[in-house]
């Protein structure tokens, strides 16, 4: 491969890395945010 193959490789696989880092990230900070919304409301 040349030298821009491989960089974009690198390149997609630390985007993808950061993407699934920041789902995780939304997915587990979201439910409590959730549960102290609807504790305020009852």
């Amino acid at each position: 491969m040349s030298t821009f193959e491989e960089f974009m490789v690198i390149l997609t696989v630390a985007l993808l890395i950061v993407a699934i880092l920041n789902y995780i990230k939304n997915t587990v900070s979201k439910p409590p945010c959730s549960l102290v919304k609807n504790r305020r409301f009852t």
